[in-house]
């Protein structure tokens, strides 16, 4: 085993990464697109059993990756997963500007084809350690997965090839959002991975991530 993935080619490569971690999200997005949810968004359900899912999914996904990367020769510190504080002071304010893109993307959307987008509610129970645990592992596994190795594996491609295809993946796998995945979605995406091209650091996106997970996770009281 560990011989043929040593001589596997780089596309081949790219592609068995890309499935072993993320074929959950890439078959229900299969799903949604050929169903009635890529045509109308729907609030989002959140519980601690689907935390504890996702956590566990996610955490053999970058196990499985890390195991092929060991095996291929990646050097991880290329990656640029290093914590330190100005890049946690980077991350909040690309949090801030994230969310900013969300809104803007969305109004965009709505004066062009009205109702066409809308910040999905997210009916949130989780607990707090969950709450934080998924907000950790999530921005961890989506920033390295997403941009880092996507941009890192196709940057040899050009900079709006390997950017354009980390955003667009990242909307795919939000198919289950409806339209929100290309008008809330691919912007932030497209955001992050020019970001990456030009800084090459995970940590500001990570953190960026997991402060706008926290935020949209966070369960809140309903008044009726």
């Amino acid at each position: 085993m560990k011989s043929l993935i040593r001589n596997l080619s780089a596309p081949a490569e790219f592609f068995l990464v890309i499935f072993a971690c993320f074929w959950w999200g890439i078959i229900g997005s299969i799903a949604a697109v050929f169903s009635h949810l890529w045509e109308a968004s729907a609030a989002v359900e959140f519980t601690d059993g689907r935390a504890l899912t996702l956590v566990i999914i996610e955490l053999s996904g970058l196990a499985v990756a890390f195991w092929i990367g060991r095996i291929r020769g990646w050097s991880f510190p290329s990656f640029g997963l290093q914590p330190a504080w100005r890049f946690t002071g980077a991350g909040i304010l690309l949090c801030l500007a994230a969310g900013l893109t969300t809104c803007a993307s969305v109004l965009l959307a709505n004066a062009i084809f009205p109702g066409a987008a809308q910040l999905l509610p997210v009916a949130s129970h989780v607990s707090l350690p969950l709450l934080i645990l998924t907000s950790a592992v999530n921005s961890v596994f989506e920033e390295t997965m997403e941009t880092g190795y996507f941009v890192r594996s196709l940057e040899r491609y050009g900079m709006w090839v390997a950017v354009l295809a980390s955003a667009l993946f990242r909307a795919f796998l939000h198919a289950y959002q409806g339209v929100n995945a290309i008008v809330v979605v691919f912007p932030v995406g497209l955001f992050f991975g020019c970001v990456y091209w030009k800084w090459r650091q995970l940590w500001p996106l990570v953190i960026a991530h997991a402060l706008l997970d926290l935020y949209a996770l966070f369960p809140r009281s309903h008044a009726a």
